[in-house]
This record gives C-alpha cells, structure tokens and sequence, in this order.
C-alpha cells in the first residue's frame, strides 16, 4: 500500500507521486514526494520572479486615458504570467502642474526618475 502523503493540490491529497507532469516534479525517483517538488516549484518561483518599478506621467490630452489602459494591459499581464510584477507610481506632472509651480516638474524631478526601470509617459501640452 503505497504512502497517502504526496501532492495536495487543491486541498485534496493523493498518493506519494501523484499522477501530476515530471517536468513539474522531475523524474520520480522516489526520494522526493509532491509536497517537497511543489515546495522546490514555488520557491524557484520566488526566486526568479521579475521585478520592475515603473513611474508613469500620464500629463495632459489623452495622456491619462491611454496610460489608466496601458497599466490595465500591464496588470493583466502581471497576474497572467506569475512570474513578474510592476511597481507603479504615478506622477502628477503635466500642464496643470506647470500652471501651478510654474515647473513642468520638481526641481528634483530628474534624480526621482533615474531610480525607475521605465518611465511611461503619456502626452503634455495645453490646448490654450
């Protein structure tokens, strides 16, 4: 009678190797069960996940449209592969912001983004 401690997948437990794919549990050569492959699985997961920060000026115009869909695009994305994740920040820079402090950004604004991976920018100009 062979073991009952293998795979819990879906809260149901199954014998030692379950009949899930080797390329998730490699070769079974009996010294590993399901729950030490799946533990092996998730923690490759965590160790070879991606990470970027974006910052993302929407502005003026269209800019705040098109960037609200294309960080939809990127969440979609995220959750689909599992495997990275994009660390947003939005900047409120852009024609009003001029308006009011006289700058397009801050004085520091430069430096602020150096730090990002990406900058995703979507459209500046007044229509005035």
């Amino acid at each position: 009678m062979q073991e009952n401690t293998g795979c819990s997948e879906q809260g149901t437990l199954v014998p030692r190797h379950c009949e899930r794919s080797e390329a998730i549990h490699g070769p079974t050569n009996g010294e590993m069960d399901c729950f030490a492959a799946l533990a092996m699985t998730t923690k490759l997961r965590e160790i070879s996940m991606r990470e970027y920060s974006i910052a993302a000026i929407p502005a003026d115009g269209i800019g705040p449209e098109v960037i609200a869909a294309g960080i939809t695009a990127l969440e979609s994305l995220q959750k689909r592969l599992g495997d990275v994740k994009f660390n947003i920040k939005t900047f409120d820079w852009g024609s009003d912001y001029y308006r009011k402090h006289g700058a397009m950004m801050p004085a520091d604004g430069l430096a602020t983004l150096k730090k990002f991976d990406a900058i995703y920018f979507g459209a500046v100009g007044a229509p005035d």
